[in-house]
């Protein structure tokens, strides 16, 4: 028996500890999404002290959040280099989301709205970076016949 290439079950057990992750990260950037609506949408009211509020409140707490769901992402082994490579894409995503709640927070301190240009460009960073992760996770999927 060939040892050196890791079973079909360690690849099924790693895609099994990254998705309780996985939605954590979707279910915390969807509460975050949220909030950004409301911080553009007091931007657009007469209250711009109310914005810059929401924003650094914002910003204090998300970025831990992030932290702690890549400290996660980065303490599960991953078996193959396929699953090395979906958690690899996997932390470039949430470091962006990061990224992107803590130019937000800036954005709360300073009042400086072209921060949102920032904020967007971080956001379509990670979407690429999730796009790459599915297609990767796919791959894997098809590889051990996981798919079906």
């Amino acid at each position: 028996m060939d040892t050196s290439r890791p079973s079909r079950q360690a690849v099924i057990e790693y895609l099994r500890s990254i998705s309780p992750v996985v939605a954590e990260i979707m279910k915390t950037r969807d509460a975050w999404l949220k909030d950004l609506d409301e911080i553009i949408s007091r931007m657009d009211s007469s209250s711009p002290a109310s914005m810059r509020i929401k924003a650094t409140e914002v910003g204090q707490v998300y970025p831990a959040q992030y932290e702690r769901l890549r400290s996660a992402v980065a303490r599960i082994e991953a078996p193959t280099q396929g699953t090395m490579k979906c958690q690899e894409w996997l932390i470039h995503w949430i470091q962006e989301l990061q990224q992107a709640t803590a130019t937000i927070s800036d954005l709360g301190r300073s009042g400086d709205l072209s921060l949102l240009s920032k904020c967007r460009q971080h956001l379509g960073r990670g979407v690429q970076y999730t796009q790459l992760f599915n297609k990767q996770q796919q791959a894997v999927l098809e590889h051990y016949k996981l798919n079906r």
